[in-house]
């Protein structure tokens, strides 16, 4: 969802300087429905906002004046309760507060409730000291954990191929076997983003795998990051190795309940066996095998619907890390 709006408000963006209306928006569309009752703008000001379509307009709004200016509006599309973000700086609060809000309003909530329960929400995690990383990297983080969960079961030691947040150019590197892990969010069009030629690149001797899962925002999912962190812990042969790792990461203990509300199912994974023929891009892929030099750094999208001749079945890997 984050991404989603993240992509309506760029969207809003682009339009914005082409109008002169005090609320330029476009539509949240809930799961192919699109019913005007969720609207993604930006006002006059430049500031992020949504409306949010409340019919009765008769219940008293919550307040967060410091960081938000919530209101009751009329417009020709009906009454809304309108909500701006009054501080550039609190963006990814505010991409937190909608997506929840929503999530409060797909469950049954009012209008009005489901932006009183929002708003306590963002209220609990200023009191927290801080925000949460953005939603693609808590589904980063809790797809590499869910690979390592899988691994350890059969081995405990395995985890420490995991490089966690140490930026090595593979997430996973254990004997003769490197896996680079990719997660997302549900969405229609299955595609990853590849950071550099270095994440496909196959190395001499050594057998090359990529993991994709694709994880559903749900309450009531059964994972999450504090979760996948006790499986792992409950596995692994060196409790305080693996802790020492996982303080590495953006995951903190301390913040447990604020990572716990973030939860998510499993909707589909998938394991590629990268050789030779895998479409990539990388040095081969140009002149005399040299990247010009004013070139710093390149970012691709691989569809993975084009690679389904390379799926292999994940028992694979196991053997080979046994």
């Amino acid at each position: 969802m984050t991404e989603q709006l993240k992509n309506l408000w760029k969207e809003v963006a682009e339009n914005r300087n082409l109008s002169e209306d005090d609320f330029v928006y476009e539509t949240y569309d809930f799961g192919g429905v699109n019913n005007e009752s969720v609207l993604i703008g930006i006002d006059k000001n430049n500031f992020q906002g949504i409306l949010i379509k409340d019919k009765t307009g008769l219940s008293p709004l919550p307040k967060l004046s410091s960081y938000f200016d919530i209101s009751r509006i009329k417009i020709s599309q009906g009454k809304f309760i309108k909500i701006i973000c009054k501080d550039t700086s609190l963006n990814e609060i505010f991409i937190f507060f909608t997506s929840r809000l929503i999530d409060f309003i797909t469950q049954g909530s009012t209008p009005t409730l489901a932006t009183k329960e929002a708003i306590n929400e963002v209220k609990k995690m200023i009191r927290g000291g801080g925000l949460l990383p953005p939603e693609n990297e808590i589904v980063g983080l809790l797809g590499e954990l869910l690979f390592v969960e899988q691994i350890t079961k059969n081995k405990p030691s395995l985890w420490e191929g995991w490089y966690g947040q140490d930026k090595k150019i593979k997430d996973f590197s254990y004997g003769n076997v490197d896996v680079e892990i990719k997660s997302s969010s549900y969405s229609g069009e299955e595609t990853i983003t590849i950071n550099n030629l270095k994440q496909l690149e196959l190395i001499p001797d050594k057998s090359l795998f990529l993991v994709h899962f694709i994880f559903n925002s749900n309450p009531l999912g059964k994972y999450s990051v504090p979760y996948l962190v006790d499986k792992i812990s409950s596995q692994v042969d060196d409790k305080e190795g693996f802790k020492e790792r996982i303080s590495q990461s953006k995951y903190k203990e301390d913040d447990r309940e604020k990572w716990s509300e973030k939860k998510y199912d499993l909707t589909k994974s998938s394991l590629y066996e990268v050789n030779d023929s895998f479409p990539r891009i990388n040095r081969q892929s140009f002149k005399n095998s040299k990247i010009p030099e004013s070139i710093s750094k390149i970012t691709y999208e691989l569809s993975l619907n084009s690679v389904i001749g390379f799926k292999v079945d994940i028992e694979k890997v196991f053997q080979l890390l046994k």
